[in-house]
């Protein structure tokens, strides 16, 4: 007996699921593969079949498992409710509610919403596809997941190509990256971030901020690469550490294993830190056109300045400030020791300037 429902079920939606041939011959018929329950009713005047308990549907290369369907024949809108499961070709999804057209492929999802798509995991409230186009939105407590690059983005609203393989997450939107340890080693923040799945770059857009460990960034762009090693800030960029000051036009960082290897700056370089952790009321500075700086397991170990060069710096020795050293060339590389300056070169006319200790204010002016 049961087998005789089933088979009267599949061909009773064969029939009123699928739409003839004359009248579209785009859209393929929905097929029943198993329900509990079938049953055929009007509301408001329009036909609507309903199906509960296991519910499993297949259009194509879709295919639909739920608690239960109903099915809007004359708008050819379905409705999955109850542990939904939508499979495709462009992804996988569960919700606790899925609406879709079968005529457009139009599909909405709500509440607890998970996607897998490409290489992301998509979590939601709720999301939209227009798969003719190919676009997706999501909104409340979006979060984007690329478990290549062990990053995700969170945010109150996103989006998705398809076709571009692009995201991007507006409304206090905030990208994380970790480290092997699931330990946080990164978070940027902006008023918008987007991300490119066939490369991994990220960038974020609009009062930029940055946080890696001592390190605050802020910028209006950043773009990332954490596979490439590197990134690129511009639009007033700063870096601040501790008492260090980077400023430029634009500021590029390259890393290695997940420290910051080499930082150069562009155009209007400068650069500001204190003498040492003692003497913090005298701050030494360097400047140019361009600023290379080289980093040793996180500390600085070498500057090169080139282009109308200047540095200023207050020599401390044996604890005790020993009055100013003020230099300008064409090319200044300095050497660092322990965070101090142990080592200086100029070359490409060389001035330079002592100033003792009585008079080491002047070097300023």
């Amino acid at each position: 007996m049961k087998k005789t429902v089933l088979i009267f079920g599949i061909f009773a939606l064969i029939a009123t699921f699928g739409l003839s041939q004359e009248k579209q011959e785009a859209v393929k018929p929905i097929r029943l593969i198993h329900a509990d329950i079938l049953k055929n009713i009007t509301q408001n005047g329009q036909a609507v079949q309903e199906l509960n308990g296991a519910v499993h549907l297949v259009q194509d290369s879709l295919h639909v498992w739920c608690d239960k369907a109903i099915h809007f024949q004359e708008e050819g809108r379905l409705i999955f409710e109850g542990n939904v499961l939508f499979k495709d070709t462009i992804r996988t999804l569960w919700a606790h509610q899925v609406i879709y057209y079968e005529k457009t492929h139009r599909v909405t999802a709500s509440k607890d919403v998970e996607i897998l798509q490409d290489t992301l995991e998509i979590s939601c409230q709720k999301a939209l596809y227009l798969d003719d186009t190919g676009e997706a939105y999501f909104n409340g407590e979006v979060k984007l997941s690329d478990q290549r690059s062990h990053s995700t983005i969170e945010g109150d609203r996103g989006t998705y190509n398809d076709s571009l393989g692009y995201a991007k997450v507006m409304d206090n939107p905030v990208f994380t990256e970790r480290d092997t340890t699931d330990s946080i080693r990164m978070q940027i923040f902006g008023q918008q971030i987007e991300y490119r799945t066939a490369d991994r770059l990220a960038i974020a857009r609009d009062s930029v901020r940055v946080l890696r460990g001592e390190v605050i960034a802020t910028s209006q762009l950043l773009e990332y690469n954490r596979d490439a090693g590197w990134a690129v800030l511009s639009g007033t960029p700063k870096i601040h550490r501790s008492s260090e000051i980077i400023e430029g036009d634009t500021i590029s960082l390259f890393f290695a294993e997940g420290n910051i290897e080499k930082v150069l700056v562009k155009n209007h370089a400068y650069a500001t830190m204190t003498p040492d952790t003692t003497h913090t009321d005298r701050m030494n500075w360097m400047r140019g056109r361009t600023m290379d700086l080289m980093m040793d397991k996180g500390e600085l170990s070498q500057a090169v300045i080139t282009g109308q060069a200047q540095a200023l710096y207050y020599p401390i020795e044996n604890g005790e400030q020993r009055g100013a050293n003020r230099v300008s060339g064409d090319k200044i590389i300095l050497w660092f020791q322990e965070g101090d300056i142990s080592r200086i070169k100029v070359s490409g006319g060389t001035q330079g300037t002592y100033f003792p200790e009585r008079l080491a204010n002047r070097a300023e002016q």
